[in-house]
């Protein structure tokens, strides 16, 4: 790279000394850089530096997952027969150890597994198996953390979700709000496979025009309120809990890249009601376009501060 950097130094002074001989006077010089091949070799230069950073950044990342994920749950097969939606006999179904012990509360039916990648972590619509997306990745510090199953894709009027939290919890939900759905124009993929081209929806479009930084948050009107379990110190002015942005932190989707933005909440402490679990009662917001990749997560422990601290 400082080899690259030199040339295009060294061309562009060459440049500036062959126009001030010819002309005597200085222009900008950055178009006869390019064509000279200093630009393009510092940008294939840098692009392959990249990579390699980022290489390594996922390999020790995927390790630290990893490592993680074999701390909080260990080394357990997962049964698999255990997870199928036909029998609901319970109220709730778990695979493998959980570090959150969860039920549903009256109709409201709980299936918790660990927060890993690769999880098929929403019921299909039809109610039953899974749906074909899975989690690309989630923070660090969700992974080994109990995730409760989710449909897919729920509209407006979803009932409360009812639990029955065990021990000192923080509640994580993310979600596609409102949802994207599928709208593409099925003539206009066929245009632009037949052409080679890869077709842009206008969700995606939209999402491209944005800056990479940014992911859109939750229509205010349309964030969850926790009406019984939540913590004192997150009551909102609507007199419930209310859930807050977890900034810098997103959930990740093989669904058109879909990146969700996650917010937390801090459930009551058990303890304080002289009980060894607190019940917490979700009222879902949404409105006619619903939601999809709804995500719900208890993390062990209170978690008031930002993640990073």
């Amino acid at each position: 790279l400082w080899l690259a950097l030199r040339f295009q130094m060294k061309i562009s002074g060459s440049a500036r000394e062959r126009l001030l001989r010819r002309h005597r006077f200085m222009v900008p010089d950055d178009l006869v850089v390019g064509k000279m091949g200093g630009e393009n070799l510092v940008n294939q230069v840098a692009q392959f530096h990249n990579w390699v950073l980022h290489t390594m950044e996922d390999m020790v990342s995927a390790q630290m997952d990893e490592e993680t994920y074999s701390e909080k749950v260990g080394a357990v097969e997962v049964d698999r027969t255990a997870t199928k939606r036909s029998s609901r006999s319970a109220t709730s179904i778990q695979a493998g150890p959980l570090r959150v012990k969860v039920q549903g509360i009256g109709d409201t039916w709980v299936e918790a597994e660990p927060m890993k990648k690769g999880l098929h972590a929403w019921a299909h619509e039809s109610g039953e198996g899974y749906a074909n997306y899975t989690v690309l990745d989630a923070p660090y510090f969700l992974m080994g953390e109990t995730m409760l199953r989710m449909p897919w894709r729920i509209g407006a009027g979803q009932p409360s979700l009812k639990l029955r939290v065990y021990g000192h919890t923080t509640l994580y939900v993310a979600a596609q709000c409102p949802a994207l759905g599928d709208s593409l124009d099925l003539k206009k993929v066929a245009l632009a496979k037949k052409a080679g081209a890869a077709p842009v929806s206008g969700p995606g479009l939209r999402k491209a025009l944005r800056l990479e930084s940014m992911v859109p948050a939750w229509p205010p009107d349309e964030l969850p309120l926790v009406r019984t379990g939540f913590h004192k110190n997150w009551r909102g002015e609507s007199g419930y809990g209310e859930f807050r942005r977890v900034e810098g932190f997103s959930v990740f989707v093989d669904k058109g890249n879909m990146e969700l933005p996650l917010y937390k909440l801090v459930l009551e402490s058990p303890s304080e009601l002289g009980k060894e679990y607190v019940d917490v009662q979700i009222q879902w917001n949404f409105r006619s376009a619903g939601c999809e990749a709804l995500t719900v997560v208890l993390r062990k422990e209170h978690v008031h501060c930002k993640e990073e601290d």
